[in-house]
Order: C-alpha cells, then sequence, then structure tokens
C-alpha cells in the first residue's frame, strides 16, 4: 500500500523539494496513464535519476522506456 513503511523511500536517499516521485502500479513507469514523459517533457528534463526495488524488472523497464523516450538516465 503507498504510504506504508515498507514502501518509504530510504533515509540514505535525499529527497529535495523539487524533486518529483513518480508513484506507478506497474514494472514500467511510462506505461502508467500519468506518463512521466509528459509532466517531465514540460519541466524541461533531460536527465533523470531512477530509483527502486528490483533493478532487474522495475527499474530496468523504466530506464529503458525513458532512454527510448530520449532522456539521459
Amino acid at each position: 500500500m503507498p504510504g506504508s513503511p515498507r514502501l518509504a523511500l530510504l533515509s540514505d536517499l535525499v529527497k529535495g523539494d523539487n524533486d518529483i516521485v513518480i508513484r506507478k502500479i506497474i514494472n514500467d513507469a511510462y506505461y502508467c496513464k500519468t506518463a512521466p514523459k509528459h509532466s517531465l517533457g514540460k519541466l524541461g528534463a533531460y536527465r533523470l535519476i531512477i530509483a527502486g526495488w528490483a533493478t532487474d524488472f522495475c527499474v530496468g523497464s523504466t530506464v529503458g522506456s525513458a532512454l527510448s523516450h530520449k532522456f539521459s538516465a
């Protein structure tokens, strides 16, 4: 469940006031109806820092999609 202690960001991961956290429901964040490419493009973002729990599944899928949408990851 979102907001549960199991899904909290690691304390070592410092989130700034201007940082954006995109919550997703499937492995690839770009598949979501609120596609990050649209909101990130409006902000002029060109480089992403992607963090997650399952590098070989969720993170890998999202990084692959970010690269295909011309972001530097």
